[in-house]
Parts: C-alpha cells; sequence; structure tokens
C-alpha cells in the first residue's frame, strides 16, 4: 500500500502538502524505507481523539525513484 502512494506522490511538484491520515500513515512508512523525506508532526491529543496536522513530502530520495523504476510505475 505505501508503495501505491510513492507513485502518487512521485507525480507531485515537491515540496507538497499531503493532507488524510492514511496519505500520512503511508509518508511515514517510505520515509522509514528511506523512499521519501518529509516534514511529519506528531498526533495531538484532543477532546474528540487525535488529530494530525498535514505532512510535507520535501524529497523522493535515489533510492525511492530507483524502487519507482525497478517495480514499474504503472498504476
Amino acid at each position: 500500500m505505501p508503495f501505491r502512494y510513492l507513485r502518487t506522490f512521485a507525480d507531485k511538484q515537491l515540496p507538497a502538502v499531503i493532507e488524510g491520515d492514511s496519505a500520512i500513515d503511508a509518508l511515514e512508512v517510505l520515509v522509514m524505507a528511506g523512499y521519501a523525506k518529509a516534514k511529519i508532526s506528531s498526533k495531538v491529543r484532543t477532546l474528540h481523539g487525535f488529530e494530525r496536522q498535514p505532512a510535507t513530502l520535501v524529497e523522493i530520495t535515489r533510492m525511492g525513484r530507483d524502487a519507482l523504476r525497478m517495480f514499474g510505475t504503472s498504476r
């Protein structure tokens, strides 16, 4: 699933604002894998649960671009 997001993120002009819990979770995985660099804030507990600020995708790393080439860019 995060790799699908990598394909989507690769089409964006950087830096890009990433919103939505699932997209930000996928971005966190891609950062941990070394495929991307991003600024991601921690979740904040509120009276209604947790809130998360949008993340900023700064770069698709060389390793991320290599993975896109290796595994294809078809959707």
